[in-house]
């Protein structure tokens, strides 16, 4: 198993360097048709949400909608799987930071009674805010 970057998904994802995006596409394959697992920690998942979001000026559906295939993809062993689809699905519908709806889910999956924050922002998502 090797651990994956952000870079090689915003590569694969926006083809903006065609050399890099065949790389990262033949490193995936390769995964899929040998088995060998690519680790993906949750922070890269957020980085390249943040990268398309903020660089490429995608909106979060558009972002939720090119980044679930790869949180559902077989090949890449997601470090909180099922938390990211989550968040993801937050994400796409509400106006809200990414960050905020990993927190989120996080919270919801681990039973916890909310999230403690001033923003506001979490009032949008099916998780109590608790305010200090």
């Amino acid at each position: 198993m090797i651990a994956a970057d952000a870079n090689l998904f915003v590569r694969w994802l926006t083809n903006d360097d065609r050399p890099q995006a065949e790389a990262a596409a033949r490193l995936f394959h390769t995964a899929e048709k040998t088995g060998v697992l690519v680790w993906v920690a949750d922070i890269v998942v957020a980085e390249v949400v943040w990268v398309l979001q903020r660089v490429f000026r995608l909106r979060p559906a558009q972002v939720a909608e090119m980044v679930e295939p790869i949180i559902a993809a077989p090949m890449l062993a997601i470090e909180h799987r099922d938390r990211m689809m989550r968040a993801l699905e937050l994400f796409s519908v509400h106006n809200v930071d990414f960050i905020d709806c990993y927190l989120a889910a996080a919270s919801i999956e681990e039973g916890m009674e909310g999230v403690a924050s001033f923003d506001r922002d979490f009032d949008k998502l099916p998780v109590r805010r608790v305010e200090p």
